[in-house]
């Protein structure tokens, strides 16, 4: 049986992509709020919101500046009660560190293209996936620790690729997406290392 349905956001257009659960029992969901265009993608913001276990709003937070399309597509909580998100920040790959109440802490922008998801190999380590259209639309992989970048990698760069979910492994990192041709696509799955 349903126990409760919420609806969030005001006027306009809002939409998430991703939800995960907080260590106090609430949740915490990401996507992007924009207005009733659907066409004007250059006026999206980053949409965070948390909520308690019950579905009632803790906070909410929008992050970009006017006239940009901005969007995040993962969110999750770190090891020391913050929370990273992935996305994108007027067509560039974006990350930012929040606190739990929703204030920035930092955010670092990459190349052209999107972050899709992140996960955090060590406390404040984190490495994002998705592409990077500085190289043909490729697949993309970034390191950051303490908001700087410590290394990245393109996948795939002679097709158009992009890695939309990546997991860490005993060995390294698996990753996987879409690669595509000038007819057809295939899912794509790649293995690396962390370094």
């Amino acid at each position: 049986a349903v126990e409760w349905t919420r609806t969030y956001g005001e006027a306009g257009h809002q939409i998430f992509y991703d939800i995960q659960p907080v260590s106090d029992g609430g949740y915490i969901m990401c996507g992007y709020s924009g207005d009733n265009d659907h066409d004007n993608l250059d006026s999206r913001d980053i949409y965070i919101v948390r909520i308690d276990g019950s579905g009632d709003v803790i906070w909410s937070r929008t992050y970009g500046a006017e006239n940009q399309q901005d969007v995040s597509r993962k969110i999750l909580e770190t090891t020391d009660g913050n929370f990273i998100i992935a996305g994108k920040n007027n067509r560039l790959a974006t990350a930012l560190l929040v606190d739990q109440h929703g204030e920035l802490i930092w955010e670092r922008n990459c190349n052209r293209g999107s972050f899709y998801d992140v996960i955090e190999i060590r406390e404040n380590d984190f490495v994002f996936c998705g592409y990077n259209i500085d190289q043909r639309s490729s697949g993309y992989i970034v390191n950051i620790v303490d908001s700087e970048i410590a290394w990245e990698n393109d996948f795939g760069n002679n097709t158009f690729t992009d890695f939309s979910s990546l997991y860490e492994v005993e060995d390294g990192i698996v990753l996987c997406g879409s690669r595509s041709g000038d007819i057809s696509s295939e899912i794509w799955l790649v293995k690396t290392n962390i370094n």
